[in-house]
């Protein structure tokens, strides 16, 4: 039979534990039976939370919409408010709150995101969502993957761009191997957003690859291909760099007139 939080010693209950020892000491299951407040029927909140963390990741969790939450164990609609809302919040804190960052040039973006992507295991795709000034009004982590794949389709990219009404998409990933320089899939996947970006009218401003250190870049363009690459001052080389910079053929680029950054919308 479950035990009731009532039942559990007062030193493990959640709350108790948070307000004694602060959120960074509880499990993800924890953190989210306060917020689910109680549990159901026959499970405690702590159990419920467990099985809705067996079914959605946290990094799935942040990004499932109220209808997509409500199908979970014991959150209705009520619940699914307050994990939204909860959800939201985070995000604009994240994306800069009311003081929202500039993404004028590709140093700018990296600058935000890089320090999350540098070093990990894995391919994450991060999405930066721009307003008519360049301003950064959401961050969103898109994707996960492997050690050199991972899979994006279109429709993870601009749902937020248009939940948000941005005007603008950024595209920023890493690759673990530390070595910036974008594969033929980057290449590919770029005009593939490009293409997605001006038919829904949002358009695809960058796609930008992290490299294993930080480092400032210069562009250098292939008018052939119509991409800006950026790479590590005077090194003429993209291993272990900064940071590249992708632009298909059509997305306006960051970093100045000359390479087509200039109000998105009528600004």
């Amino acid at each position: 039979m479950s035990l009731r939080i009532l039942d559990i010693p007062p030193s493990e209950r959640p709350r108790e534990r948070l307000l004694s020892q602060g959120p960074r000491a509880l499990s993800d299951a924890e953190l989210l039976a306060i917020l689910l407040g109680s549990g159901v029927e026959g499970s405690n909140a702590v159990e419920v939370a467990q099985r809705i963390l067996s079914m959605a990741p946290p990094s799935r969790l942040l990004r499932m919409a109220p209808g997509e939450l409500r199908g979970l164990p014991g959150v209705g609609p009520a619940r699914a408010c307050v994990l939204t809302a909860c959800f939201e919040l985070a995000r604009r804190a994240e994306a800069g709150g009311l003081e929202r960052p500039r993404a004028s040039s590709p140093e700018e973006v990296v600058a935000l995101v890089g320090p999350r992507l540098r070093g990990l295991p894995r391919e994450v795709f991060v999405g930066l969502y721009l307003d008519g000034r360049g301003r950064v009004v959401r961050v969103e982590t898109l994707a996960e993957g492997t050690a050199d794949a991972v899979l994006l389709h279109p429709r993870e990219v601009f749902r937020p761009a248009l939940s948000e009404g941005a005007c603008g998409v950024v595209l920023v990933h890493n690759h673990p191997s530390g070595d910036p320089a974008p594969s033929g899939e980057d290449r590919r996947l770029t005009q593939r957003l490009a293409e997605a970006g001006r038919a829904l009218g949002v358009p695809l401003v960058d796609h930008i690859v992290v490299g294993a250190r930080e480092g400032s870049g210069r562009a250098e363009q292939r008018p052939d291909r119509g991409e800006g690459r950026l790479l590590r001052e005077g090194s003429g080389r993209a291993e272990q760099g900064g940071f590249v910079s992708l632009r298909a053929e059509g997305c306006p680029g960051l970093g100045g007139e000359e390479a087509g950054t200039r109000p998105l919308r009528g600004e």
